[in-house]
């Protein structure tokens, strides 16, 4: 009986070790861009999610603003990247001093509840939430402001004119890296001062 010897040639295991590189570095490639397009897009989701959560809160508790327990205006102050008012924001009865600002690139919120007799508003008892991160504003404005007649209102802002607020958010994640930057915006009209001219 006579064994042939045959085996893979020097030639054959090159490329068949070529090939199977070139399979793997494509499946890798592969599962390394769907995992990262998965995570854009949950980033994606998240900030539109935290966008919409803003505004909401945003446009209810400046719908709502109204004079202060110690008797304040509704608005305090009105800059375009920052507002200050006064609203039931617990519905407990009492107006929360309400601060809305912004902090490097995150939009943050301010709340003081009135105390003492006569009520006053202390800053040392401000409690602040982050509640937009990675805010791309580049030179536009948070917060724009119209009159009774829907002109905008130059800035410095005349508060006593002010009766209804543009709001307009926008988030980009990465400026290096897409997507293009989420853009949401509303206009709240301050129903105690909507009949005020």
């Amino acid at each position: 009986m006579k064994f042939s010897r045959q085996g893979f040639s020097l030639l054959e295991i090159v490329i068949v070790t070529a090939i199977l590189v070139v399979v793997l570095t494509a499946g890798y490639t592969f599962q390394v861009n769907v995992f990262r397009n998965s995570a854009t897009a949950r980033s994606i989701l998240e900030a539109e999610g935290e966008l919409r959560r803003t505004l909401t809160l945003l446009s209810a508790e400046l719908r709502q603003a109204a004079p202060a327990n110690t008797g304040s205006y509704p608005i305090t102050t009105a800059a375009s990247s920052s507002l200050v008012f006064y609203s039931d924001t617990d519905s407990d009865g009492l107006r929360e001093r309400v601060r809305y600002f912004l902090v490097d690139d995150d939009l943050r919120r301010g709340i003081i509840k009135p105390s003492g007799s006569p009520y006053s508003y202390s800053q040392d008892d401000e409690t602040t939430t982050t509640m937009v991160r990675n805010l791309a504003m580049a030179g536009g404005n948070i917060f724009d402001y119209y009159n009774g007649e829907s002109e905008m209102l130059p800035e410095p802002t005349d508060i006593a004119q002010i009766r209804m607020v543009d709001i307009t958010l926008m988030v980009e994640e990465n400026p290096r890296l897409a997507p293009e930057p989420i853009t949401l915006s509303t206009k709240v009209t301050i129903r105690t001062l909507k009949d005020n001219h």
